[in-house]
């Protein structure tokens, strides 16, 4: 193999990993986002039991 021929495989090489690469990278920012998606709405959970704990209180307090 002469010296192009490397240069080629190289560039093969290159591009291949590049777009694996930009696969993965998509992949993982869907995954962070899904992950951070869930976070909120475990938190708007825990605000919405809060207020259901309050508003029961409330009501025995009322009997």
């Amino acid at each position: 193999m002469d010296g192009m021929s490397y240069f080629i495989l190289g560039v093969t090489i290159a591009v291949i990993f590049f777009i694996i690469n930009m696969l993965f990278t998509r992949w993982f920012l869907g995954i962070s986002k899904i992950i951070s998606r869930l976070e909120k709405s475990l938190e708007e959970e825990k605000e919405i039991n809060k207020n259901l704990k309050k508003i029961i209180e409330k009501m025995e307090e009322n009997k």
